[in-house]
C-alpha cells in the first residue's frame, strides 16, 4: 500500500519540480489503475479506466459545501480544498461513479491514491471502507451485524483503540481468513479472534507478514504522527 502511494507521490512530485518523467494525465492514470494490477484491479478493463481517467481530468464535480462546481485537475494541480477524505470520496464518485466497469473498490482506492497526492494528505479517518468483499465479511464478523460501504471508526475501537482507519481497512484485508466468522479451526491459531475482540490485537504480530506491515506504517510515522499509536515509541 505505502510502497505504491509513495511511488506515484514521488514521480507527482518530479512532474511539479519539472523533472517529470510522467505527465499528469499519466499520473492520474496511476491513481485510478495503481501501479500493481493484482487482485481486484486486473478486473477493471482498460477502457473503463479511460474513461474514468478522461472524466477526472476534464469535468467538475460539484462542491456542496462551498456550493460551486470545481475542476478536480486543473493543470498539474489537485482541488485542494476538501475537508476530508469524505468530501474528496464524493467528488470522486461524482466524476466516475457511473463509468460502466467503475466499481465501489475502485473508487475508494482512486480517492485514496489522489488524496496522498495533496500537499497536506488526506486519508480516511471518520469512517472505515469495506468495498473489498472479504474486508467486509471481516468487518461484519467482527462485529457481528450486517455493515454497508463504509463504519464508524468508532465501532472498531474495541479492538483497534485509536488506530488509523486506512490501517484497519488494510488489516482487515489482510487478516480477513482469520476474522471471518466461521473459521475453521486450523485457520483460527491460538485464538486470534479472540485475542482480538478482547483489545489485545498487538498479539498478532507473532505472524511474521504483520510485523512487517507494522512496520511499514511506522516508517511513515511523519504522515501518520496526528495519530497516537504513531506519535509515540
Amino acid at each position: 500500500m505505502w510502497s505504491e502511494m509513495n511511488e506515484i507521490k514521488g514521480y507527482y512530485c518530479q512532474l511539479l519540480n519539472g523533472s517529470g518523467l510522467y505527465t499528469m494525465k499519466e499520473i492520474v492514470r496511476m491513481c485510478v489503475r495503481g501501479l500493481y494490477t493484482t487482485g481486484h484491479q486486473k478486473r477493471v478493463k482498460e477502457d473503463a479506466i479511460d474513461e474514468a481517467v478522461d472524466k477526472l481530468m476534464t469535468n467538475k464535480f460539484r462542491d456542496h459545501n462551498r456550493g460551486q462546481e470545481c475542476r478536480l485537475v486543473t493543470g498539474n494541480r489537485i482541488y485542494n480544498k476538501f475537508v476530508d477524505f469524505e468530501e474528496l470520496y464524493e467528488a470522486i464518485r461524482q466524476l466516475i461513479g457511473s463509468v460502466n466497469g467503475i466499481g465501489y473498490v475502485t473508487l475508494y482506492d482512486t480517492a485514496r491514491r489522489l488524496g496522498y497526492l495533496l500537499p497536506e494528505p488526506i486519508f480516511p479517518v471518520a469512517y472505515v471502507y469495506l468495498h473489498y468483499n472479504k474486508v467486509n465479511k471481516a468487518a461484519e464478523s467482527i462485529l457481528n451485524r450486517k455493515l454497508q460501504y463504509r463504519e464508524p471508526a468508532t465501532s472498531f475501537v474495541c479492538g483497534f483503540g485509536t488506530f488509523p482507519s486506512i490501517c484497519i481497512e488494510d488489516i482487515l484485508c489482510i487478516f480477513s481468513d482469520v476474522f471471518i466468522k466461521d473459521v475453521t479451526e486450523k485457520e483460527d491459531v491460538d485464538g486470534t479472534v479472540e485475542r482480538f475482540k478482547k483489545n489485545n490485537w498487538r498479539n498478532i504480530n507473532a505472524n511474521d507478514f504483520w510485523r512487517e506491515k507494522e512496520e511499514d506504517w511506522k516508517n511513515n510515522r511523519g504522515i501518520l504522527s496526528r495519530w497516537p499509536e504513531f506519535s509515540n515509541e
